[in-house]
């Protein structure tokens, strides 16, 4: 397979650079931003979405979810994270690794664990199959719950070095949120000033990280404050991070149906493919992303194991992991 050669890569990098196939996240509202509408909303069952080809996000693309504090931006990352992990199903063995910066400690393995079962389901697997590889694939997931900048900087450079000894292969980074520790270290740069603060350099690092090792970057922001035209807010984020999104997913909440039970709520996501604006609404039902153009949808109703057995960053964190 013939790579091509892109104007910001050394002859080096050309020639490091593996072929990997494009990812699909499956969720039509996701892949909008990077297939395009048309190829997005196909005749594939939107659970059974997701396979790889050619197409879909790339390596070294940093994919941004934003939203305010009431969208599902955690639910749509792990949704991201399930059908990554069970994209080679047993036909490779399960190689993709997933590393998910948990900075708000909301991410639950219950959760993550039932996802990914109904992605298993939905694709013909028996519920004890589906529940013995949703726990395989768990084990391949490294959680990360960093209290702030500095270590969060130190485990980036730590799993740098992991994974210059490890044996090569395609991985996901995700983070939740990735704006979590702005606010501080805005008050830390004001106080000692911005050289000795820590406000820019976990990013610079994090770009260097992604163009050695080439990982799929999905992470999610938190916006606030009243939206322009209904959609953009101002950016809070520095440069350093917001020159790094090659693509960016808005989330906003909208008002569910009068006929439906509360527990039913709507959002709408836009993204851009080719200059073209991409809006879709998603109805969220307990686990569920049911997008209104499609009657496909994932019931989740395995029960999560007692215990999980995924790898932790902190021997401390198992309790906060499991719910």
């Amino acid at each position: 397979m013939s790579r091509a050669w892109t104007a910001d890569e050394s002859a080096l990098d050309l020639f490091a650079r593996r072929p990997v196939r494009g990812f699909r996240t499956g969720l039509r509202f996701m892949d909008d931003a990077v297939i395009g509408a048309s190829m997005a909303s196909a005749t594939v069952p939107l659970s059974a979405r997701g396979d790889a080809d050619s197409s879909g996000y790339q390596p070294r693309q940093v994919v941004e979810i934003s939203g305010d504090d009431a969208t599902p931006k955690l639910l749509v990352l792990l949704h991201v994270v399930a059908t990554f992990l069970v994209r080679s199903g047993d036909r490779e063995g399960g190689h993709e690794r997933v590393y998910l910066f948990d900075h708000e400690c909301d991410a639950s393995a219950p959760l993550l664990f039932r996802i990914v079962c109904a992605k298993l389901r939905a694709r013909g697997v028996d519920i004890s199959t589906a529940k013995e590889r949703a726990r395989r694939a768990l084990e391949r997931v490294t959680l990360y719950r960093c209290r702030d900048t500095f270590q969060w900087l130190a485990t980036l450079n730590q799993l740098h070095f992991e994974l210059l000894e490890a044996t090569p292969a395609p991985f996901l980074l995700a983070f939740h949120t990735v704006g979590s520790f702005q606010p501080i270290d805005k008050m830390v740069a004001k106080s000692v000033g911005d050289g000795l603060a820590l406000v820019d350099q976990v990013f610079v690092l994090l770009k260097q990280f992604i163009h050695l090792h080439s990982p799929f970057v999905f992470a999610t922001k938190t916006t606030s404050g009243a939206a322009r035209n209904g959609w953009d807010t101002a950016e809070f984020m520095p440069r350093s991070w917001s020159s790094q999104v090659d693509k960016r997913i808005q989330l906003r909440c909208g008002q569910p149906p009068k006929s439906e039970a509360p527990r039913i709520t709507l959002f709408e996501s836009r993204s851009f493919w080719q200059g073209k604006s991409c809006i879709s609404t998603v109805q969220v039902d307990g686990l569920e992303l049911i997008e209104a153009e499609t009657e496909s949808k994932v019931p989740i109703q395995t029960d999560p194991p007692a215990s999980l057995a995924l790898l932790e960053s902190d021997t401390n964190a198992a309790d906060l992991w499991m719910q």
